[in-house]
């Protein structure tokens, strides 16, 4: 019997989707809630069916307070369907879109596919990430997803939504 080591260097750390609740600058500058490897960027998950009334003045604090929310998973939520305008007001209040790796490639229908391709193409898209729960019900499919972004709009443009970005973000430096 053959046995083969594998080592992987691996580098982890610590956030979480940090879901919309009153007072929650207050929380995480209390340390309840984290920001991404202490970098000041932060998941914030909207709910999906409707937008909060106080959600544009909620970004304009967190950023007042040197905090960057990172608006996930957009093109799963269903007030998305109503247009993009509430898109580009996130993003003039200074924060960033991730959408999901498997929306790209279709794992989550046609209509989350087609939505994530139209904020590609509109350049609204700042970080593709994995949103992993497991490999067997909702698996990383970054590889995937890069390939996707890259025959749609170039290996330069992919490479920066899966790795130049996502790496400013854990290193708390400033995304283009």
């Amino acid at each position: 019997m053959i046995k083969i080591l594998l080592t992987v260097d691996l580098k982890v750390f610590h956030g979480a989707d940090i879901h919309v609740v009153p007072d929650l600058v207050k929380r995480i500058k209390g340390g309840e809630a984290p920001s991404i490897n202490d970098s000041g960027y932060l998941l914030l998950e909207l709910p999906s069916h409707i937008l909060p009334l106080e959600i544009y003045n909620l970004i304009f604090d967190l950023r007042l307070n040197n905090l960057t929310p990172i608006i996930t998973h957009v093109e799963r939520s269903g007030w998305i369907q109503g247009g993009l305008e509430p898109i580009f007001k996130f993003i003039e209040f200074g924060a960033l879109i991730q959408i999901t790796a498997m929306s790209i490639t279709g794992g989550f229908g046609r209509s989350v596919k087609t939505m994530s391709k139209r904020l590609l193409k509109k350049d609204l898209v700042h970080i593709i990430a994995s949103d992993c729960h497991s490999l067997r019900f909702r698996p990383p499919c970054m590889s995937e997803a890069r390939k996707a972004v890259s025959s749609l709009l170039g290996e330069d443009y992919a490479h920066k939504l899966v790795r130049e970005n996502p790496l400013c973000v854990v290193e708390g430096r400033k995304v283009d």
